[in-house]
């Protein structure tokens, strides 16, 4: 395999080149960009000034440091949908914590009315301070863990041997033993990386790879049990996976997981979660579900055992509603009462339903990148990890959960690239993916890593990001000689200071505009006709003014988000109920409640429709001698 990698013969060609993929927009985004724990707190200090916003811990870290939450309150009724917006879970994306903070800016200073103005912002800028703190640390390392002990390698003690940075660069990179059992070797046609030696063709590994540091507790291991911890980015409750050392024992088990899983729980108002981190689910969709896009839905075999029915037959929900109710006396079951009892294991891929509205959210997305010049082609973001505040979000929480990046290495073009399906943030720079035909390559990830590395050594205004290391030679206090270097923390998640501005403008700009997709609900049509000796026949259409269904389709399979609720009041109820329940209020789109009532002339009949991340909204009726008023 033959990779280009594209070499400036000048800083001037350098910048044009890196410029194609991210802009700079002006020189102010040359400084450090970075707000650490304490800065933000000082920062949100100061947002806190204004009469719009409130200032709150919301909880705190293992290590002490309070999770610091932003209400930006309505400017017009109180009584408003909200938008939970969480930064740098993984803690791991340093990047997603300052959009957080501009997105401040962006609601407070906007002028004129806007979308922005008519929600409750809550914005939690650093979800995983603990793990965050490595970024600002004397000497990085890779971050993400809290505070919360965990013995690694199970030997009763806890954080006994922490890695530590053998050559002064203040960095922790990766240690190449030298081990006639080792697996790696340094790669003679990219010489900063270390790659699987290929014993098929006559090559024969070197070292064993390991983390820069020391063999501190004398049990022949390197930097197995260093301080720490738990990511609490991997501790929510969907698809989480029990008793892992960076999962933590079970679910929501960590303080700042179990933090905003209260906070989110006690604020039914929250109608959108915006995710600012690693993962971008709008750029890269998450698979639709399958079953059900053609109308009908497989009957798991449990089920069609106990309903009577044929074993992978099919249905659509009217059917299924038919065999419930005749079969098994169930009162009008709704669809989503259906789709629970369909359901085997948790939801994976999206609900069917939501795709039209998701599709269309990406889609304006991605245009306003390209309008912007900020689609240029770059490495796809990581999948969504197990126990992940997203997948939460959307599949319990049952609320649109979008998550977005900000940056990612630009790709290598070349003729035979590797695809690189990593799914997490860890270093794998050094590895190497092998192809069909069983050749040597490297990943898409490590060509990107090689270029960018290449450019940015280059330019001095990109001088404070570091990707590749040469390897130096380092002496343990064994006596022991190791190769240090490879691939840097943060180098695949946190782009140049320089370019932070211009990288965040446009992407915050859309984050504020993302309220204007919420639902929106107003009285539609009333009829109200006399039915003679008092009676009258009242008929409500209820409408949404907006391009997103309350509840969004796995809202209903949830059934945790609370319905949209009429009720009526001022005269007698013959028919209907005084409180009416509607299962849902499609995009755009109308419901109809009917009642029959007794009223007198001069009676006053009041109509409410509310939800709790609708709001609330009245109708006043006078009965009147004649009809339809």
């Amino acid at each position: 395999m033959v990779l280009r990698l594209v070499t400036p013969s000048s800083p001037v060609l350098f910048v044009v080149l890196l410029l194609s993929f991210f802009p700079l927009a002006t020189q102010a985004g040359t400084g450090n960009p970075w707000h650490s724990a304490k800065d933000i707190e000082h920062r949100l200090k100061s947002f806190g000034n204004s009469k719009r916003t409130t200032l709150e811990s919301i909880g705190q870290s293992p290590l002490g440091t309070k999770l610091q939450m932003l209400t930006i309150h309505p400017v017009e009724s109180d009584d408003r949908p909200a938008v939970l917006v969480i930064g740098n879970m993984s803690g791991m994306a340093p990047l997603g914590t300052e959009a957080a903070l501009k997105l401040v800016g962006e609601i407070l200073n906007a002028e004129g009315p806007s979308a922005a103005e008519t929600v409750r912002w809550h914005i939690l800028p650093m979800a995983n301070p603990d793990g965050a703190a490595s970024f600002y640390d004397k000497v990085h390392h890779r971050g993400g863990l809290n505070g919360t002990p965990v013995d690694e390698d199970r030997d009763g003690s806890f954080g006994e041997d922490p890695a530590e940075d053998l050559n002064g660069d203040g960095l922790i990179t990766t240690m190449l033993v030298p081990d006639p059992t080792g697996q790696w070797i340094i790669s003679e046609e990219h010489p900063l990386l270390a790659v699987e030696a290929k014993t098929a063709q006559g090559q024969r590994g070197l070292y064993r790879r390991e983390t820069e540091g020391h063999d501190n507790d004398g049990d022949g291991l390197f930097n197995e049990d260093g301080p720490g911890g738990v990511n609490p980015g991997r501790n929510f409750p969907h698809r989480y996976e029990y008793w892992t050392n960076q999962g933590g024992r079970w679910a929501a088990d960590q303080p700042e997981t179990r933090a905003i899983l209260e906070f989110a729980y006690s604020h039914p108002q929250i109608a959108m979660i915006l995710v600012l981190d690693q993962v971008n689910n709008l750029l890269q969709m998450p698979e639709v579900e399958e079953r059900g896009k053609d109308g009908k839905y497989p009957i798991p075999e449990r089920r069609a055992e106990g309903w009577n029915l044929k074993p992978g037959q099919s249905l659509t929900l009217t059917e299924l509603k038919t065999v419930l109710t005749e079969n098994y006396g169930m009162h009008n079951p709704t669809d989503s009462q259906v789709l629970r009892l369909l359901e085997e294991d948790p939801a994976t891929k999206m609900d069917p339903a939501d795709q039209v509205w998701w599709s269309a959210i990406s889609t304006q997305y991605q245009e306003l990148l390209e309008e912007s010049g900020l689609t240029g082609e770059r490495l796809p973001s990581p999948k969504s990890s197990v126990g992940s505040v997203e997948e939460w979000g959307y599949f319990q929480f049952g609320t649109p959960t979008l998550a977005l990046d900000f940056w990612s290495l630009p790709m290598v073009a070349d003729e035979d690239s590797t695809n690189s399906d990593d799914e997490s943030d860890d270093d794998s720079a050094d590895q190497p993916s092998p192809d069909d035909e069983g050749e040597k390559t490297i990943s898409d990830q490590q060509k990107a890593l090689l270029q960018f590395t290449e450019q940015t050594a280059q330019n001095k205004e990109l001088a404070d990001w570091t990707g590749l290391l040469s390897w130096q030679k380092n002496q343990l206090p064994s006596g022991e000689t190791v190769l240090v270097g490879g691939q840097a923390p943060y180098a695949t998640t946190t782009p140049p200071a320089a370019l932070v501005d211009s990288l965040l403008a446009t992407p915050v700009q859309y984050l504020s505009t993302l309220p204007s997709w919420l639902p929106v609900m107003r009285f539609g049509q009333v009829e109200f006709s006399s039915r003679g000796a008092d009676v009258h026949e009242l008929t409500v259409w209820l409408n949404n003014e907006g391009p997103i269904p309350y509840p969004i389709g796995q809202g209903l399979r949830t059934s945790r988000v609370p319905p949209l609720v009429l009720t009526l009041e001022g005269a007698e109820i013959l028919e209907g109920r005084e409180r009416t329940a509607v299962e849902q209020l499609p995009a755009h789109g109308s419901r109809k409640v009917r009642w029959l009532v007794r009223a007198a002339v001069g009676d006053k009949i009041i109509i409410t429709a509310e939800a709790p991340s609708l709001g609330k909204i009245t109708k006043q009726l006078t009965v009147a001698t004649k009809e339809g008023e």
